[in-house]
């Protein structure tokens, strides 16, 4: 079984209005090549790409969710010799949190001695990020409509997008964290935001679900987060 390869893509959460709620993964991957298994607690790590020179050990967050993932279990957390290379630009708001607590968690499930299908993964990963709308796609592909309630998960695949379609991605130059683009937000919002969110939301799932793409410039429109992020 050992070495392997986990990858894991990129996504795009809160698409249009579909705050904390819609995300679609990319086809952009970080990967992470366990190379052996060592004696518990001890790591060794080779980071190459994204945040190279920047992440420690005890930080990385493929570790802290790995290890997080073997206490939720219950069960001994064996250490790693880990080789990752990082794809997804950090802090860009591609996913890349996402994409390290996928990552760690999915590798302690292959190293269970009875791993579980992914879907049974999604609860854990989302209680670690927090919401749902970037580590679901990430977990299973494509885009996905998710609701949490803080201890369970209901989420529904959409339909793949049609062939000559494709997402266009702009890299902003400065970095922002999750923690800070959330602090940007207002606690609350006029009920006529609320509305215009909530039809505009409902709008986008059902017009990515029956092919009205000529909808999408009206579901994408959002008051909840982008006119504070901007």
């Amino acid at each position: 079984m050992i070495p392997f390869r986990v990858q894991v893509p990129a996504s795009s959460a809160n698409l249009g209005s579909g705050f904390d709620t819609v995300g679609l993964s990319l086809s952009l991957y970080n990967f992470f090549d366990v190379l052996d298994v060592l004696p518990s607690g001890r790591y060794e790590l080779e980071v190459h790409g994204e945040g190279g020179k920047a992440l420690e050990t005890e930080t990385n967050s493929v570790v802290t969710s790995y290890e997080a993932a073997f206490r939720h279990w219950g069960e001994p957390a064996p250490g790693l010799r880990l080789r990752m290379l990082n794809v997804i630009p950090l802090k860009r708001g591609l996913g890349s949190s996402s994409s390290a607590i996928v990552g760690g968690v999915v590798i302690a499930n292959a190293l269970r001695r009875t791993p579980r299908p992914k879907e049974e993964l999604l609860p854990l990963v989302v209680s670690m990020e927090g919401h749902p709308d970037n580590v679901v796609p990430c977990c299973l592909g494509g885009m996905v409509v998710s609701c949490w309630n803080g201890e369970e998960l209901r989420f529904v695949r959409m339909p793949p997008l049609p062939s000559g379609m494709m997402a266009v991605v702009a890299v902003p130059a400065v970095e922002l964290s999750t923690t800070e683009a959330r602090r940007a937000l207002p606690q609350q919002v006029p009920l006529q935001d609320a509305v215009y969110n909530l039809s505009r939301s409902a709008l986008l799932a059902a017009s990515w679900a029956m092919g009205n793409w000529d909808n999408l410039p009206w579901a994408m429109d959002d008051r909840l987060h982008q006119p504070f992020r901007a």
